[in-house]
């Protein structure tokens, strides 16, 4: 205790050791602070009081930080893209995604459901968002579900009437947000659908004399025969380049394709061959 503290200054020590909360203790060591003598000899007690409030409330600033933490969720992302339900609250999301994925979900809960949909053997990923709300960037968990939308590939829109269907076009607008989307409406080719607005293709390769393999490849719409060899194998081009022994000229790999983007089943292509969806593929080294 400093020299010549009077009765202010022990009633607030003695209202500081009876506080319960970090909140309670600032509060009394500010107190003690207001009425600790200021004298050169009480320089060391004011010092002390001054670095144990500093401490408390950097203790509480962690504690806050932290909670923000907890508010916030993240999804790793799987397979070959990414599709989001976005919707108003009873549209039947959570049953869409079970029905879709086979995932076992529970509905009202406000986090994201997720689910694997297989496509013809193509893996794609499903993610139920909770039921967008107005300002929804300014909920707790808004921005982490904004971010989750925004990386997605394909949107899947969910409503029961007009004023729910504005309420969504606005918040994502406000988020800047820009994906294709799909508006469900009880289709039952709802995976044709999900399919044709994804920016992929599947291809199957094959090897001579076989039947072709299984699952397919998911490429990017537009990619040619030599983006599906690299898939394969990034050093195929490189490893399998030869010299013709007459020539010395390099043989690149080709192969042959069957589907919609030849004239006929097996046609030889060149590896600037632009593949279509569906397509099988033997690739063959020379």
């Amino acid at each position: 205790m400093p020299v010549n503290a009077d009765y202010e200054y022990t009633n607030a020590v003695k209202e500081y050791e009876k506080a319960q909360t970090d909140e309670e203790r600032i509060k009394g060591l500010r107190k003690m602070l207001s009425v600790a003598p200021s004298h050169k000899s009480a320089q060391v007690l004011r010092a002390d009081i001054k670095n144990k409030i500093a401490k408390l409330r950097e203790k509480l600033e962690k504690q806050k930080k932290s909670a923000k933490k907890t508010s916030q969720v993240s999804i790793k992302k799987e397979g070959a893209a990414t599709i989001c339900l976005v919707g108003t609250e009873n549209t039947g999301k959570s049953y869409f995604l079970n029905q879709l994925t086979g995932a076992k979900t529970i509905t009202g809960l406000y986090k994201p459901q997720v689910g694997i949909y297989d496509y013809y053997g193509v893996k794609l990923q499903v993610i139920e968002i909770p039921p967008i709300k107005e300002n929804l960037d300014k909920t707790d968990l808004g921005p982490s579900l904004l971010a989750i939308i925004r990386t997605s590939d394909l949107i899947v829109l969910f409503f029961n009437n007009p004023e729910e269907k504005n309420l969504l076009d606005r918040e994502l607008e406000q988020a800047e947000i820009n994906k294709p989307i799909l508006i469900y409406n009880n289709q039952e080719n709802i995976g044709d659908e999900i399919w044709k607005r994804l920016p992929l293709i599947k291809v199957q390769t094959k090897q001579p004399g076989k039947k072709p393999d299984y699952p397919p490849v998911a490429l990017k719409k537009g990619s040619s025969v030599k983006n599906l060899a690299e898939h394969i194998h990034k050093d195929f081009i490189k490893k399998f380049k030869e010299k013709d022994k007459f020539s010395g000229k390099i043989i690149m790999p080709w192969a042959r394709v069957w589907g919609k983007g030849v004239k006929f089943g097996g046609q030889r292509c060149g590896f600037n061959h632009i593949l279509e969806d569906g397509d099988v593929v033997e690739l063959h080294k020379k």
